[in-house]
């Protein structure tokens, strides 16, 4: 095919449990011109196999392979080969239905610059939960603050579940940075956002996402750099936002305010597992936006503690609070 409408992108990495369903749910879609890009990100399992025996048998499929990187990387080498006019993400341990491409499709025809749906969350047996939302578009005209009041786009900084215009990416140089492991996607999507002029969402849940906990990427601790940097990049991309589109309101400062938390948690997880001195966790601690460290969910005793510590910027304190706990759990 020439250019399709569709380029489904899929970082492969390590999932042959999960990946046949995966790729049999988007050649089963009902909507069929899209390319599969089927993205190997240095598997050492028998992924690899499992894509090539697809596709032998789907002219769409196309199967690149790369050293690991990490699924933003990996993300990055499968826009840089797509010849789509619409961009799609998938994982590759997840699954969608039969529609999930047609519908998407089907909300850019009012011109709208993105489509997003939102997932059905399974636990790998069993459905957890359907999130549902109404179907409605935002424009620069009618104000984006909806996407916060109504379903907080924060919560949702996954590249899935969307569907994105190809130019808009490629005009605009957006891309996945590459030294952050965690938040990219985020960051990601703040950055296409800040170039939409209009956006569909979509009330049905299409999209299946596996809740597995086991290697989870949110669970990892990343070096003080990386993370850090995925820190400045979010607030430096929503502050653009928030001017470019007059963003304003509690739901907006809460919906920013719990990802910056979310940033700042592993930046202090990531402190207390390097061996910098006292001194400059502190001063990494001073340098952090701590006004928004109570939008954290966390409601236990040790946790508010904590926050209450980090919020009134006590950092000495806190940090002989996190040492004495890290010396007490190594006795």
């Amino acid at each position: 095919m020439d250019r399709p409408e569709i380029s489904v992108i899929v970082p492969v990495y390590n999932t042959e449990t999960y990946l046949s369903q995966c790729i049999s749910s988007i050649i089963s879609q009902s909507f069929s011109d899209f390319e599969l890009l089927l993205v190997d990100d240095g598997s050492t399992d028998g992924s690899m196999k499992i894509c090539e025996r697809y596709a032998v048998s789907d002219t769409r499929i196309r199967i690149a392979r790369k050293a690991n990187g990490g699924p933003g990387a990996a993300r990055n080498h499968g826009l840089s080969i797509s010849k789509g006019k619409w961009i799609a993400f998938i994982d590759s341990d997840d699954f969608v239905k039969e529609d999930y491409l047609a519908d998407l499709y089907e909300c850019t025809a009012d011109g709208s610059d993105l489509a997003i749906s939102y997932p059905e969350v399974h636990t790998g047996t069993e459905v957890l939960f359907s999130t549902g939302y109404k179907t409605y578009c935002v424009s620069d005209d009618s104000g984006f603050n909806r996407l916060f009041v109504d379903n907080d786009i924060s919560r949702h900084g996954n590249p899935w579940g969307k569907l994105y215009k190809a130019d808009i990416i490629r005009s605009c140089h957006i891309r996945f940075d590459e030294q952050i492991r965690w938040g990219e996607d985020v960051i990601f999507l703040f950055d296409y956002l800040l170039n939409c002029n209009r956006i569909h969402v979509l009330g049905k849940a299409n999209y299946c996402y596996r809740n597995l906990v086991v290697g989870s990427l949110t669970k990892r601790v990343n070096p003080v750099e990386s993370e850090l940097k995925g820190y400045y990049e979010f607030c430096h991309s929503a502050n653009r936002l928030v001017q470019a589109k007059r963003l304003s309101g509690k739901a907006v400062d809460a919906g920013i305010g719990r990802t910056k938390a979310g940033f700042i948690w592993r930046i202090l997880n990531s402190l207390y597992h390097s061996d910098m001195s006292r001194q400059e966790r502190i001063e990494t601690m001073e340098s952090l936006d701590m006004s928004v460290i109570t939008y954290s969910g966390d409601r236990s005793g040790r946790a508010m503690l904590l926050k209450l510590l980090l919020k009134h910027r006590m950092f000495l304190i806190y940090d002989i609070v996190r040492i004495a706990r890290r010396k007490t759990a190594n006795i």
